[in-house]
């Protein structure tokens, strides 16, 4: 697969500006954000549907940048975590918005992950309206485990990027979609660039 054609199509598509932020929510509606960087779809959700927000990220730097831009707004949490599939602690490698663990740089810090059951109990939710996962290949373990221990239905819509550079990331991604397609319609596809997913009606 030429990686490169989704990203082309997406930017045709302009999806940062459509796809990404097409959903049905309104004011009530609860938010996950994995991997918050610069809070720039954040802020696009607040604009279009004002929902409750919670935005998770591990590096600090990032993580005050987005206390201070959305400072006031009563809608937005931030929490200074990672999110994984056990909670732990661990080394990410700083790169802009593609720090990860596992792309090696010269400046690796270490920071706390906690699992996305421990975000849910933070908030004192048992649903979710939309899930984003962004987090730089640490998707695949979470997913897995979602689906494992069935977390995953608590999540009405699931927006992912997937990323390469981790183990058996094609084949891995395949067998999640496949199991997620169980309980969820794929709504969009644009191979490790954007994927959406919306719960099936039960």
């Amino acid at each position: 697969m030429n990686q490169k054609q989704p990203i082309y199509e997406w930017l045709d598509a302009d999806g940062n500006n459509t796809l990404a932020i097409d959903y049905p929510l309104n004011k009530d509606s609860w938010v996950i954000d994995l991997g918050g960087y610069h809070g720039v779809w954040a802020s696009q959700m607040l604009e279009k549907y004002n929902p409750n927000i919670i935005l998770v990220e591990p590096v600090p730097e990032f993580y005050a940048y987005l206390r201070s831009k959305f400072k006031g707004v009563s809608k937005v949490t931030v929490l200074n975590f990672g999110v994984s599939a056990e909670r732990t602690s661990g080394t990410l490698f700083l790169r802009a918005d593609g720090t990860s663990k596992y792309i090696e740089t010269e400046n690796p810090i270490i920071v706390q992950f906690l699992t996305l059951q421990d975000i849910l109990d933070m908030a004192g939710k048992d649903h979710i309206d939309l899930l984003q996962i962004n987090i730089e290949g640490e998707e695949y373990d979470l997913l897995e485990q979602m689906l494992e221990d069935g977390l995953i239905l608590k999540f009405q819509n699931i927006q992912i990027q997937y990323h390469g550079g981790v183990r058996d990331y094609v084949e891995r991604r395949l067998r999640i979609q496949e199991r997620m397609s169980e309980w969820f319609t794929k709504t969009y596809d644009y191979p490790f660039v954007f994927e959406g997913w919306s719960r099936k009606d039960v």
